[in-house]
């Protein structure tokens, strides 16, 4: 499958290359056409040729690509990157004439007019433009790629982010249930020792299959059997007075849904609901799927929302639940309390219906990595580095390679002084000095309306059209400077018009470049904080993530003292009582301070002393080993 998906992606690549420069020799053809005085079957050959030189351009375009990759990662330097790129311009080139000269010779029969030099050089500035163009098309989808890349990284630190800190919930709401629960362990411990054992081991089963469970969601189901011991546990302690009904549709046992999310819910309804009661009381466990959502609703029959005190809902047990559900649903409000019509109140858990998925969230198709050598900064010379010097410098360093074409021409063609150097470097300079000038407008265009991809097709037409105005302005300038009598609409123009598109498109990619590297920078600075949050959400998290462990172990020791000494049964769950209030402390902004090891370490020697914990390291080791 990702083997056919990569073909299609390859084949797509090759038609929209394909396109790009059958579009611009096309556009080329058509512009030669229009200024041609002599309208004939010529024009036929014309289109034949440009657009076979479109398809040559076309194959270069990957290997071109390619090599600017591996020029990228090789090269230390500014100067040393154009190095390595001028061996394949070279061999470019050649081929391009070459090539070129064969395809006049098939198509209109005759053998060029000029002398394989004469091609050569001709056509070199527009060669050097092309192949600029896909080295700077190149370098935009590199920083692209890579900004792509790190949005992915910091997606998957989001993600990483949001598992920390629902860690960090879930463990929290664990010592917060215990509390809840060793009142209940210390009443039974005198007058029913045999139930209160009971009641330990339901804690400690409750314990184990939150330390078991590792994923964010369960099944409605698998929650419900994970809450089963918790209900024993309260079954036993109002078994005259509590009754637990369940109201489950079929289609909403495999939904999932966050783990540990009823309990703090039927805790509330006991606590707040039917506590005021003088009658035995219901709670009814219910759920359904409608409309592609979960409705899990827990009702009892108890004194209501206005009459239960502290029934706000802010309490830590429903507070936890409502941090989670946005943590994994976003901020809409999941969790309502409202009022019984028949009495009593509804708590009502609202969550899009969705079953267990098959495949990992973090396999994402099309996921491209690219390495940091790829795009590491080029040493550029100090004076370059400010825009302004180095659009002058470029632009005077093109200037003369245009005057050097020039005269090579010119020696080849005619005899040698026809045109002086300094005759033709002020003529080439011009153009170049007028294209310095619009440099600074083009960009700032292009950082201003860079294409997307919500507007690819209209942004691209925008460009053509610009493009096509920016040569004409060019054009009309250079032959005012230049007092230049020849007509813009004349066969003469044609080379300098197919040269200026391919420019004005190449400052349009740079600009683009500049867009890409802004966002590629943000979403570094994104990295960078998403890991810094990540570090500190994973300590607070690493704080609280030993206290089942220890708990585990603490109520292993107390049910083996229940049944025989109640007195020493209440000691042991004051010291448990006294470690988790420390232990709890550790999960704030401030972690696990010098101050606050010693008095866990106190608490667990405390533990052990009175026989209910029986390890031997301390508590803030084997937090700082974990951690």
């Amino acid at each position: 499958m990702s083997s056919d998906r990569g073909a299609l992606r390859a084949l797509r690549v090759a038609a929209l290359l394909l396109a790009v420069w059958m579009a611009f020799f096309g556009l080329e053809a058509t512009m030669s056409a229009a200024l041609s005085p002599n309208p004939s079957g010529s024009h036929r050959a014309l289109f034949e040729i440009d657009f076979a030189i479109a398809v040559l351009w076309a194959s270069f375009s990957p290997f071109i690509a390619l090599w600017h990759k591996h020029a990228r990662a090789s090269a230390v330097t500014l100067v040393g990157l154009i190095a390595l790129h001028v061996p394949l311009l070279v061999v470019a080139s050649l081929v391009d004439c070459a090539f070129t000269r064969w395809l006049v010779i098939v198509v209109t029969g005759a053998p060029p007019a000029v002398a394989f030099a004469a091609t050569l050089v001709h056509y070199a500035d527009f060669d050097l433009v092309s192949y600029f163009a896909v080295v700077a098309v190149a370098e935009a989808l590199l920083v692209r790629r890579a900004g792509v890349a790190r949005a992915r990284i910091a997606q998957r630190l989001e993600t990483s982010l949001g598992r920390a800190r629902l860690e960090y919930l879930e463990t929290q709401l664990q010592p917060h249930f215990l509390f809840n629960s060793l009142g209940a362990v210390s009443e039974l411990a005198f007058d029913a020792p045999a139930t209160a054992h009971r009641v330990l081991q339901h804690l400690i089963s409750i314990f184990r299959t939150a330390l078991a469970t590792k994923s964010d969601e369960i099944t409605l189901g698998e929650e419900i059997l994970g809450i089963e011991p918790y209900l024993d546990i309260q079954r036993i302690r109002f078994a005259d007075w509590l009754s637990i009904e369940y109201d489950i549709d079929d289609g909403a046992v495999d939904c999932v849904l966050p783990r540990f999310v009823l309990q703090p819910l039927v805790e509330n309804a006991i606590r707040h609901g039917l506590s005021g009661r003088n009658a035995p009381g219901t709670i009814v466990i219910s759920a359904a799927v409608n409309d592609g959502v979960l409705k899990v609703r827990v009702t009892d029959n108890g004194v209501g929302l206005v009459s239960s005190s502290g029934s706000s809902g802010r309490g830590i047990g429903l507070t936890n639940v409502r941090d989670r559900l946005a943590i994994l649903y976003g901020d809409d409000e999941r969790l309502r309390l409202m009022s019984n019509a028949t009495g009593g109140a509804i708590a009502e858990l609202t969550i899009p219906a969705r079953r267990r998925p098959t495949a990992s969230a973090d396999e994402v198709p099309g996921a491209v990595a690219i390495s940091d050598a790829e795009l590491r900064s080029l040493r550029v010379p100090t004076l370059l580095q400010r825009p302004v010097v180095a659009i002058g410098v470029s632009w005077f360093a093109f200037g003369l390679l245009w005057t050097q074409q020039s005269y090579v021409y010119d020696m080849i063609r005619g005899p040698a002084g026809s045109r002086s150097f300094v005759q033709i470097a002020g003529v080439d300079m011009t153009s170049a000095f007028i294209w310095a000038l619009l440099t600074p407008v083009v960009l700032a265009v292009a950082r201003r309306y860079p294409l997307r991809r919500g507007n690819a097709m209209l942004g691209g037409l925008a460009y053509l059209i610009a493009g096509m105005f920016t040569t004409f302005v060019h054009g009309a300038a250079f032959q005012q400077t230049t007092a230049r009598t020849i007509p813009l609409a004349s066969p003469q123009w044609e080379d300098t018009f197919a040269v200026g598109f391919v420019i004005f498109m190449i400052l349009i990619t740079i600009g683009h470049r500049e867009v890409f590297l802004e966002w590629l920078h943000e979403r570094e600075a994104d990295a960078v904080a998403l890991t810094a949050e990540l570090a500190e959400a994973q300590n607070r998290a690493t704080s609280l993530r030993t206290i089942p462990v220890v708990l585990l172990d603490a109520l292993d020791g107390i049910a083996a003292t229940v049944r025989r000494d109640p007195s020493l049964t209440e000691r042991q769950l004051t010291r448990l009582a006294d470690y988790l209030r420390l232990a709890l402390e550790c999960g704030d902004a401030r972690g696990l301070t010098p101050e606050r090891k010693n008095a866990l370490d106190a608490a667990v020697v405390a533990l052990r002393d009175i026989g209910a914990h029986s390890e031997n390291s301390t508590l803030s080791q084997t937090l700082t080993r974990s951690a």
